[in-house]
C-alpha cells in the first residue's frame, strides 16, 4: 500500500515539475521510504522513518475528509486521492492520508473489488466502494485538481 501511494505522489511531483507548475502549487506530498526488518523471533515488521511535527490526518480510511475543505493540505490530500482514482483507472483509491506537514505514511487503499478469491485485497482496512463512494460524494474539486486536469466526479468523462 504504501509503494503504491507513494508512486501516486510521485506521479503528482513529476506531473507539476513537468508542466511548470511548482511556483502555483508549491510543495507536493511524499511518502518517505519504509524498510523491511525481522524480529528475533522471526517476525517481520516495516519500519519508517520518524517525521518529528504535529501529525495531521486529511482523509480518514472511510473516505470522509477530514478538516477544513479552506485549508490547502486539505485541499492537495483530495487532489492525491481524486489523482489516485482517476490514474488506476478507477480501481483503486489512496485513502488514510494522513502525516506531518506535507510528509505522509501509513496509507490505506480503497479498491473496488474487497477481495481477490477469498483474500482480502490490501488489508482489513480496505473499506473498498463505501470508501470510493464516501469520498466521491464530500470531495469538491479544487485548485490543485484543476492544475492536475482532474474534472469533477460528476462529469461522466471521469
Amino acid at each position: 500500500m504504501h509503494h503504491l501511494a507513494r508512486n501516486f505522489a510521485l506521479q503528482i511531483e513529476k506531473k507539476v515539475e513537468e508542466n511548470d507548475l511548482v511556483e502555483i502549487f508549491g510543495p507536493t506530498f511524499k511518502y518517505k521510504n519504509i524498510y523491511l526488518g525481522k524480529l528475533q523471533d522471526e517476525e517481520v515488521v516495516s519500519i519508517e522513518e520518524f517525521i518529528p511535527g504535529e501529525f495531521r490526518k486529511y482523509i480518514n480510511n472511510d473516505g470522509m475528509i477530514c478538516g477544513e475543505e479552506s485549508d490547502q493540505l486539505v485541499q492537495k490530500a483530495g487532489c492525491l486521492t481524486h489523482y489516485s482514482y482517476i490514474q488506476s483507472k478507477k480501481q483503486v483509491m489512496v485513502v488514510d492520508v494522513q502525516g506531518v506537514d506535507t510528509n505522509l505514511f501509513d496509507p490505506e487503499i480503497a479498491s473496488t473489488m474487497l477481495t481477490d478469491k477469498s483474500e482480502v485485497m490490501f488489508t482489513a482496512g480496505n473499506l473498498s466502494q463505501e470508501a470510493i463512494d464516501q469520498f466521491i460524494a464530500s470531495h469538491t474539486c479544487n485548485f490543485f485538481c484543476q492544475c492536475l486536469d482532474l474534472s469533477p466526479f460528476g462529469n461522466k468523462d471521469q
